[in-house]
């Protein structure tokens, strides 16, 4: 792979895991993160003075690259070079995963968020006198993912941080993180990359996805979660029946969408990683509707190549009022992050009663 390859985010929406960095390459640094340019030059200029924030917090959607460029901020930093050459001793020691100065929190396998053991041992270790002169790094992916007692250990953590201890955090929901843990954090918010950079990720990891890169909607890390014929066709299933008159109600329907090529005994993440990314198609194609709807023109439409569904779709009464609409596929996404039977997510998500009645439930 030639050194300018850009490393992408695999991030998925699910129990996020705690091994470092993308498949390897030979560089894994800032300036080999794709896009974010003004951000990772401050980064760069931080680290190299060595005058980083003692917490920085980012936030972003699923897949826009905050847990690639937080591990290139880890590796900027601890390269014997300063720049991530993904070469040198530093580097290899953080892609084996066995890097002194590197703690990292995350979502632990098969769990749903992060455990205030998880915090209270990462406390016991940051209070710990750290073996590398350069101090120690945290990485806390998902922090939107902490449970209210974890984020409550977290914050005696940050009231008194240790000389030499840099922890960094990532998060789709910033709303989820309370106000006092945002407050002691340097934030940054990742914007989408550009539908050319997202091609270019694409380009360097040899991914061919089956959709078009618009639906990506700039984030880079959904690539290789949404590469394969199957996803384009239950995206198309996902138009159809958000087009037709009844398809919203034809619940066996979406429930093969959401058991179509799964194991008979499907895993419950395994659904629930299905049911995520059947919101986010519904949700991609609600938006061209509502675009279509408002402007008449198609410039700005990711689906194009579903242009008469999306016509339909925007024609239909059920998706007129559009905030309400992509406010209950947004409920029903942190549903399914919220263990909630992925079958169950989806219905709430289309039927505007039975969210109502889950929101009274939920209250």
């Amino acid at each position: 792979m030639p050194r300018s390859a850009a490393p992408v985010a695999i991030e998925e929406s699910g129990p996020v895991t705690s091994r470092f960095g993308p498949p390897p390459t030979p560089a894994i640094g800032l300036a080999a993160v794709a896009g974010h340019v003004a951000l990772r030059r401050f980064l760069m200029e931080r680290t190299a003075s060595r005058r980083l924030p003692h917490a920085l917090l980012f936030l972003g959607p699923t897949g826009v690259g905050k847990r690639t460029l937080a591990q290139a901020l880890v590796a900027q930093h601890f390269c014997a070079t300063g720049d991530g050459c993904g070469s040198c001793g530093d580097c290899g020691a953080l892609l084996r995963g066995n890097h002194p100065g590197l703690l990292t929190v995350a979502v632990a396998a098969g769990k749903s968020s992060i455990s205030i053991e998880q915090v209270q041992k990462l406390a016991h270790d940051l209070s710990l006198s750290a073996q590398d002169e350069r101090g120690r790094m945290t990485l806390l992916l998902g922090a939107d993912r902490m449970t209210a007692a974890a984020q409550d250990a977290l914050l005696k953590t940050l009231e008194e941080p240790r000389p030499g201890n840099v922890l960094v955090l990532t998060a789709t929901r910033g709303d989820a993180v309370l106000p006092t843990i945002r407050s002691r954090c340097q934030r940054f918010a990742l914007l989408p990359l550009a539908v050319t950079e997202v091609a270019a990720v694409a380009a360097r990891l040899g991914i061919t996805p089956a959709i078009p890169f618009e639906v990506a909607a700039g984030c880079p890390g959904v690539l290789v979660e949404w590469g394969g014929p199957l996803v384009d066709r239950l995206r198309r299933g996902v138009a159809k029946l958000l087009a037709e008159e009844r398809g919203r109600e034809d619940l066996p329907k979406w429930l093969a969408l959401l058991h179509e090529e799964q194991p008979e005994e499907a895993e419950p993440a395994q659904l629930r990683a299905r049911a995520r990314l059947l919101l986010r198609l519904a949700g991609s194609l609600v938006r061209d509707a509502v675009v279509l709807r408002a402007s008449g023109g198609t410039a700005t439409i990711r689906n194009l190549d579903q242009a008469e569904r999306l016509a339909q779709i925007a024609g239909r009464a059920e998706w007129a009022d559009a905030g309400a609409a992509l406010s209950r596929l947004a409920r029903a996404a942190d549903r399914v992050e919220g263990n909630v039977d992925p079958a169950s997510a989806l219905f709430c998500a289309l039927q505007p009663a039975a969210d109502e009645a889950a929101r009274a439930a939920e209250a």
